[in-house]
């Protein structure tokens, strides 16, 4: 608002600029100031607002991503007992039902849930 009142005042000392006196130029190149200089204070204001307020939404978006990441290593090691679990009743039922054929597979799926490779949950 500001800031296109002065564009019109502009405008005006600008057109009528050989009609003016030197007083009348100089009062409304201070007008001018006057009007520019509150634009700048008010945008001043806007944007202090909206860094506040991006501010407070950044802090939750932080505080967010922390509980997600949180969430993910309790979902990654429950994928990790899951494997566990399943090994071991693998090797159990291949025992069970006597499949020597199945045993060693079933020991070696055991030893990667127990021990999984660089990069996977657990190590």
């Amino acid at each position: 608002m500001y800031e296109s009142m002065a564009e019109t005042v502009e405008r005006y000392r600008d057109q009528h600029y050989s009609a003016l006196t030197a007083e009348q130029r100089a009062a409304l190149d201070t007008a001018l100031q006057r009007l520019y200089d509150t634009h700048d204070r008010f945008t001043a204001i806007a944007i202090r607002n909206t860094l506040d307020a991006l501010g407070d939404q950044l802090r939750e978006i932080t505080t967010i991503t922390s509980r997600a990441a949180e969430s993910l290593k309790h979902l990654k090691t429950a994928e990790r007992i899951i494997k566990i679990v399943a090994a071991a009743a693998e090797l159990a039922e291949a025992i069970t039902a006597a499949n020597y054929g199945a045993i060693p597979d079933a020991i070696a799926t055991a030893a990667s849930a127990l021990h999984p490779a660089n990069g996977e949950p657990g190590h």
